[in-house]
């Protein structure tokens, strides 16, 4: 299992601890981030843009590529990966 797929296992495991009203308004969060950003078809495509110069200054460091729950594409996260 990749940490990828751990940490998404983990997330589940952990959000199906919640009320019902911390898992709604937790979605409510997330589908209105996933909203505000670009979506990517694939990791590769992801991966190019991530690299590029001016989304690295625009972000202060190098951009992390998720694959979002929501949409099932990929976004970039100026956040970095948080460890378990």
């Amino acid at each position: 299992m990749s940490d990828e797929d751990r940490e998404t296992a983990e997330h589940r495991a952990a959000r199906a601890r919640w009320s019902a009203e911390e898992q709604e308004a937790y979605e409510r969060y997330e589908r209105g981030t996933c909203a505000r950003k670009k979506r990517y078809a694939s990791e590769r495509k992801a991966r190019q843009a991530a690299r590029h110069p001016l989304v690295q200054a625009r972000l202060g460091r190098p951009a992390r590529v998720y694959l979002c729950p929501w949409c099932l594409g990929y976004h970039l996260s100026s956040t970095p990966e948080r460890s378990l």
